[in-house]
């Protein structure tokens, strides 16, 4: 009796150099003003900037930081315009007390 057996290789695959990509980094100041990885933005512009980043990257990730000053609505805003532009890995930073 022959018996066919396809056995795993012992070998470990090498390692892949492709390093995730940083999210990007969305500040909303406590007068509501936007900018998107340092650059301030203009509400039309970080559109553009975010529709051309999902367009280059479709699994894009962004971090959304507001100030504690910031009118909480501003932030809203933003996390509406990037659920429009359905962009899903989003995360909101925090800050802790000291």
């Amino acid at each position: 009796n022959n018996l066919e057996m396809n056995l795993p290789s012992a070998q470990i695959p090498p390692p892949t150099s492709v390093k995730p990509k940083p999210p990007g980094r969305i500040v909303v100041a406590p007068d509501g003003g936007v900018s998107l990885n340092g650059r301030s933005l203009t509400p039309s512009q970080l559109r553009a900037a975010l529709t051309a980043l999902k367009a280059a990257d479709p699994e894009i990730a962004l971090v959304v930081s507001g100030s504690r000053e910031a009118d909480y609505q501003h932030v809203v805003t933003v996390l509406d315009l990037i659920h429009q532009l359905q962009i899903t890995n989003v995360g909101l930073a925090t800050m802790t007390a000291r």
